[in-house]
Order: structure tokens, then sequence, then C-alpha cells
């Protein structure tokens, strides 16, 4: 049986990781492969020395997860990281400050499709950067549509190539196999199914679902923000729906504006990130597409403690209203 465990890199969800892991033989990470990552694995080398070659965003994140990795690798677990599109991007990196030029990477089918992947996703997101400093605020939608059509495009080949990476270890393995995974790239069950037909049993295992139905009363198994649903529309292909795509992609600017980019502490709240998620998925919802539009002209250049404040007086004076 293959588990895919879909989560986010935030500490509040290790030790729902921790259990699924613990069920499984072999674990599979959603990262390149290192070459000290062994060696941290059997104490040779420590965690802090381990991450210190690491480019992570979530530093906290990383280092309990290494803690974690450790006990289950004490208990007999084999773990390796396998992520064939980032592993191939690092070789491209390496390939341009040799000095190799991109007509040369070009020529190679893996690296060119990796490469032009990579390229849009880069060149689209610098481009909404770029609108959400100088352009009209139809200018900035428009951006953001490019940016999340350009994302679920190298999701999808991200998903592609990891699936076959999997499926062609998981014919070679005994026992259980847990797949880490980022909750957006649940499509890659699709291609997982795909790839194994009937041989395997593939189980899709949302990490978050007990929490947020505790927090929220619902049954619901993820939180997605609108650029996340944007991106997901896209990654499956749904059929146009601009004034949808549009509103989605105003709601996702408000979103982003209030959403805590850092690790936050888990001093005075035991699922901090998810609390914040719940709390600002419902706030967006109540906006509508001329609500994103005020609201962003007003918010634009402000810091996001002060950017929180105009947009929850702002809900709760169209509250009154209604």
């Amino acid at each position: 049986m293959i588990t895919l465990g879909l989560s986010s890199h935030r500490i509040e969800f290790l030790d729902f990781m921790r259990a699924e892991m613990e069920r499984h033989d072999l674990i599979l990470l959603e990262e390149p492969p290192h070459p000290r990552f062994d060696r941290m694995l059997r104490s040779e080398l420590t965690i802090e020395e381990y991450i210190e070659d690491l480019e992570t965003a979530f530093p906290q994140y990383s280092k309990m997860m290494c803690i974690v990795l450790r006990e289950l690798y004490k208990k007999g677990r084999v773990i390796q990281q396998v992520e064939p599109y980032l592993k191939i991007l690092e070789k491209i990196h390496e390939m341009l400050v040799r000095g190799v030029s991109p007509d040369e990477i070009l020529k190679i089918p893996i690296k060119r499709e990796v490469y032009l992947s990579e390229s849009k996703a880069t060149k689209t997101l610098l481009n909404y950067y770029s609108k959400t400093l100088l352009g009209t605020f139809e200018q900035v939608i428009e951006g953001v549509k490019e940016f999340a059509k350009a994302d679920a495009h190298r999701g999808r080949l991200r998903e592609r190539m990891r699936a076959r990476a999997i499926a062609n270890q998981a014919k070679d393995t005994k026992g259980d196999i847990y797949v880490e995974v980022g909750y957006l790239h649940f499509p890659m069950f699709i291609n997982l199914k795909r790839e194994l037909g009937d041989d395997v049993k593939v189980k899709p295992v949302f990490l978050q679902s007990h929490l947020i139905e505790k927090l929220t009363g619902k049954s619901i198994r993820q939180i997605l923000s609108p650029g996340d649903i944007l991106t997901l529309r896209y990654r499956f292909g749904k059929k146009g729906n601009k004034a949808l795509e549009d509103l989605l992609a105003a709601r996702s600017l408000i979103f982003i504006k209030l959403l805590t980019q850092d690790e936050i502490p888990l001093d005075s709240s035991e699922f901090p990130h998810t609390e914040e998620e719940i709390k600002l998925s419902n706030l967006v919802e109540r906006l509508t597409y001329e609500d994103c539009e005020r609201l962003f002209k007003k918010i634009r250049f402000l810091k996001k403690e002060r950017a929180s404040e105009v947009v929850t007086s702002y809900v709760e004076t169209l509250s009154s209203q209604s």
C-alpha cells in the first residue's frame, strides 16, 4: 500500500505526520537527494550542520522534521528523498553556474521541460510582483491569473515526474510506503494510480482534516486559499469562467497580504497557522470583486498589521449593513 500524506511545512502538523509515517516501512520525502542526508540520519552529522546546507524557508520546521526522521530511522524505517523535478532543477542551476548556456540546456530533453516550466513560472511571478507595485488593479488580477496558470503547469510536470519515479520504486519494494506530498500536489494521486494501475493500493490522507473538523465543526479535508483554488482550477483544466477566476484572484490578493509568511511560534496557540488560515478564508469569502478592489487600493502599501485592521474594519462595516 502507498499512502500519500498531504500537508504543508508547518511544525503544528508534525505529530500527525509522524503517526502516519510510523505505520510504513519506506518513507519517501518531497525533496531532492542531499549528499549529507544519510549522515544526518545516522547522527554522524548534527542537525544544525545539515540544515546549514539547506535553502529552507522554514528552518524550525526543518529542524523538527529532522528530529522526527532520526527517530523513525532508529526504529528501522527506510527514508529516502525523491523529487525528480527539483533534482533536475538543481542540476540546471549547477550547469548555469559553470557557464553552460540556456541553448545547450534546452538540447537535453528532460532538462528542457524543467527549464521551460521553471522559466515561465519565474517570469510570470516577477511580472506579478511588478504589477502589484505599479499596475492597475485589473493588471494585477491578470498577473495573478497568469502566474497561477504557469504554476499549475509546473505542478503538473512535477507530479507526473515524481509519480513515475515513485511507481518505479514501488514495483521493487516490499512493505508499505509513505509519500510526503504538499497538499496542493494532491493530483499526483491520479498520476500514481495511472502508473500503477490496480496492482498497488494508493490512499491519500489529508493530515489536517481531523484538526480542521475540530476547529470548524465541518468535514473539510484541507483549507484552500483563493489562490490555491484558482491554481487547481487551471491544474484540472476547468472550463474558463472569467468572473469566478477574477474573484478568486482578487480575494487572493487580500488573503496573501494578511497571511503570516514566517513560521509562527507555538507559544499562544497549538495550531496558529491553521487557525489563521481558517480565519482569513472566512474573511475573504465575504468579499466581492469590488470589495477587493477597494481594499487593495487601501492596503496595497501598508504593513500586514495595519492592513489587517483596515480589512477587519471593512468587513465589520459590511456585516452591520447587512
